[in-house]
């Protein structure tokens, strides 16, 4: 049922950017897609998938059809896969361990960018590196962005919330790269290799965030304690102690 709410939700949404999949079929070979018409693993084209694009597009599963990513619902025009040979989208996550980053939604959403495994490290080139920590910024702030608003009108469209959001309502979200089977955590400052790990966002300042990392979700559950007490202490902090206390986390994490 979600799936095909969406159906109609992604129609709308093409239909109000003006943006068509045309020939990109990006999405068909990044992606993961865990239907079980298609149990399609990431990073593999997918067996409908031919030289003229979806070879079963008009009986396409209810994910695919469901499916919209970053460029064609708002995101700027060199986010085109087809180009950028890297898939923006929004997807919702389970983690528990992110409530500390001061979202409403405990970071409840991730803005993934899935890198084409033949262009390793495309993210970190001009203009895609610069954008995603652009994103990263605004998702951390829940800042306003047509990206984010045109997500709420497809929400409203499809209903899946139960209720009308909100259209000056801008959700706080999280930023990962997925880049051949590690997955990258941005912030606007710098990235972290999380790939297989448990972490946590905290804010450390104006526009500053940092991550702390852990092996286990285990080991981070019992370390956020330990940060409440030290987030409602650096709430007591001036501004200018609150920056020079983010200068020297910034020293300590950037490599010699």
């Amino acid at each position: 049922m979600a799936d095909d709410l969406n159906v109609v939700a992604i129609k709308r949404l093409a239909e109000k950017t003006g943006r068509i999949c045309g020939s990109c079929t990006m999405c068909c070979y990044v992606l993961k897609v865990e239907d079980p018409e298609l149990a399609k693993p990431a990073d593999q084209w997918c067996k409908h998938c031919n030289s003229s694009g979806c070879g079963i597009y008009e009986t396409r599963p209810g994910k695919c059809r469901g499916f919209g990513c970053g460029w064609l619902t708002g995101m700027e025009d060199f986010w085109r896969p087809e180009d950028s040979k890297i898939v923006p989208h929004m997807k919702g996550t389970e983690e528990q361990v992110l409530n500390l980053s001061g979202g409403p939604e405990g970071l409840k959403l991730v803005l993934w960018f899935e890198a084409y495994d033949k262009y390793p490290g495309r993210w970190r080139q001009q203009p895609y590196y610069d954008s995603i920590r652009q994103w990263a910024l605004t998702g951390l702030r829940g800042s306003a962005n047509p990206y984010t608003a045109n997500l709420i009108y497809m929400a409203n469209v499809s209903g899946i919330f139960g209720g009308k959001i909100d259209t000056g309502y801008h959700p706080h979200f999280q930023t990962l790269v997925h880049d051949r089977g590690r997955q990258w955590l941005i912030l606007p400052h710098h990235e972290v290799d999380v790939t297989g790990k448990s972490y946590m966002i905290a804010p450390m300042g104006p526009d500053r965030w940092e991550a702390m990392v852990f092996d286990t979700e285990e080991q981070g559950l019992k370390v956020a304690g330990v940060m409440q007490e030290f987030m409602a202490w650096t709430k007591m902090l001036s501004m200018e102690q609150r920056a020079q206390l983010a200068a020297e986390i910034d020293k300590e994490i950037k490599p010699a």
